[in-house]
């Protein structure tokens, strides 16, 4: 319920229409707000982002906004299974624990649209300067001019808007990790996610709904990939040694897959706000997707600004209030992610015997033990 003193917004400016952004646009326009979105990008790629898994947090805060018809348009999750490239079991997380709400896997591009509702977005537009004023000024790379009561930068992870807010920042580039991303037809409906791990290697797989599969190859460590010329032959010859349905999304690949690919971020900003303007999103926490956490933060981050909106009467105080309650539960999952990616490092065998050993016994159980807290404790 809303805060008898509650800020009215009469207009915002959002920087990024991906998935940070357009939540914010389409539940701020819904409560009145005139929303404007504008990105980088020349058009909206359908193939962009493949798939992604949203966990029960991040389904939460969806919901708690009001983002109905979520189910039509996902599959639903029951749970998550680790095992090694041969098919070996490691582990179960079961996703129906008692008071987890629903996991959910989606086409990018579908539950970008399904967020982003009825807003427009002007393609092929970005910010060129900020200035703070009792209302923040901007100047847009066609030259207009425009002031609004709250800018958000939601642009990702190389973020304009972070950069011109604060300089330089604390962008970590994993790069001894890289990777792709794609769906895949296996000619089979595969039951739940898998997560494939070999050394130095890692294929997660994800049923998206009409019976496709997200793939997810990495991280993989750069020693282990094997290049070969082509994207779609390096993939092969790295994954040749991965069975089962891990084998057949490999195989599937040819010229006509859209290979997107990955890189593997830590941003550590120190702060993300500056007067009336916030960074959400890849824009303020950019992290390692190996807890699946990067949806779900982006949509506990809409969530909560919008709490705190309601419950100040001063939108610069309402925003500090925002990063106040925010941080830690950011700087926990960032801590969770950074130290689950050092399992895909490249050992020896016989520390891969050990590690594998390890992971039966505690991959599944502290993963589950991660994702619990996030169902359990408020974003």
């Amino acid at each position: 319920m809303a805060h008898p003193s509650h800020i009215e917004l009469d207009d915002a400016l959002i920087v990024g229409a991906g998935l940070a952004g357009s939540l914010l646009a389409g539940v701020l326009r819904g409560r009145g707000t005139r929303v404007d979105v504008i990105d980088n990008a020349q058009t909206f790629d359908e193939r962009a982002g493949a798939g992604i898994l949203i966990t029960g947090n991040g389904t939460r805060a969806l919901t708690t906004l009001g983002i109905r018809e979520l189910d039509t348009a996902a599959a639903r999750i029951t749970q998550v299974e680790i095992c090694d490239q041969d098919e070996g079991h490691l582990g179960t997380v079961d996703c129906t624990r008692p008071g987890w709400p629903p996991f959910l896997s989606f086409r990018h591009s579908l539950l970008r649209r399904l967020l982003l509702q009825d807003c427009q977005v002007r393609h092929g537009l970005t910010v060129d300067s900020i200035n703070h004023e009792r209302r923040t000024s901007v100047t847009f790379s066609d030259g207009s001019t425009q002031s609004y009561d709250l800018v958000v930068g939601a642009d990702g992870v190389h973020s304009r808007v972070r950069r011109l807010l604060f300089g330089q920042d604390l962008l970590n580039d994993l790069d001894q990790y890289s990777g792709y991303r794609f769906v895949a037809d296996l000619g089979f409906c595969l039951p739940h996610p898998t997560t494939y791990i070999g050394n130095g290697l890692t294929l997660l797989l994800v049923p998206l709904p009409n019976g496709e599969t997200y793939c997810g190859a990495g991280p993989i460590v750069s020693d282990c990939l094997k290049e070969r010329g082509s994207a779609v032959t390096t993939l092969k010859e790295t994954f040749r040694h991965f069975s089962g349905a891990a084998a057949r999304a490999i195989a599937s690949i040819d010229t006509t897959t859209n290979l997107i690919p990955s890189k593997f971020w830590n941003l550590q900003q120190p702060t993300w706000v500056k007067g009336c303007c916030l960074l959400i999103g890849d824009a303020a926490h950019a992290m390692p997707p190996t807890i699946s956490q990067g949806g779900s933060m982006a949509f506990e981050d809409v969530l909560v600004l919008l709490t705190c909106i309601e419950q100040n009467d001063d939108i610069s105080r309402a925003l500090l209030d925002y990063e106040s309650r925010r941080r830690p539960r950011v700087e926990f999952v960032q801590h969770h992610s950074l130290q689950r990616i050092g399992a895909n490092d490249y050992v020896s065998p016989r520390a891969e015997t050990a590690r594998r050993f390890a992971m039966t016994s505690f991959a599944a159980d502290a993963l589950g033990d991660i994702w619990d807290k996030l169902a359990n404790e408020s974003p």
